[in-house]
């Protein structure tokens, strides 16, 4: 098995590799979503050259009322169906956070299902309460962020993407 960082987004190759077959890998289909963008980088961890898990990193800018300030999205979290389970999960969250303290921003930021946030909390995410929009939309996820510097601590307050989502 290897870990491997990438440039961008998953090539059609190797996003169907990933999702196996699964037809709703995500569990969004019942939710409308506002528009996404694809990531600056991802880490993929392979084995026999099949992506078998992913998580993407990027960075964007938020805003609670009228302070705006950037945070490192993090998105695409995926381990392939029949190798879920296994740990490898944290195998490919634990460099993208690594990364993640890297690129300045203090806080991290990711959406998931509620059924999945007890995999983040283990990271040491935390959700966030207040509402968070994305071009006029409520996201309907639960919204988590993590510290990525010493002492960070979340700013109360609704929250803006100021770009698309991640």
């Amino acid at each position: 098995m290897e870990l491997v960082e990438l440039p961008g987004d998953h090539d059609e190759i190797e996003r169907a590799q990933l999702i196996d077959g699964e037809a709703d890998v995500y569990e969004l289909a019942n939710f409308v979503l506002p528009p996404g963008r694809g990531k600056d980088r991802r880490f993929v961890l392979r084995e026999d050259g099949r992506p078998i898990a992913s998580a993407g990193i990027l960075t964007a800018a938020v805003a609670i009322d009228e302070h705006a300030f950037s945070v490192v999205g993090i998105g695409g979290v995926l381990v392939t169906r029949s190798r879920r389970g296994q740990g490898l999960f944290r195998r490919v969250m634990e460099p993208a956070l690594e990364a993640a303290e890297e690129l300045g921003p203090n806080y991290a930021l990711l959406f998931c299902l509620r059924k999945n946030a007890y995999l983040y909390e283990k990271l040491g995410f935390a959700t966030i309460d207040a509402p968070v929009t994305s071009t006029g939309l409520v996201i309907p996820l639960d919204t988590m962020w993590r510290p990525l510097a010493p002492g960070a601590q979340w700013p109360p307050g609704p929250v803006t993407l100021l770009g698309p989502m991640f």
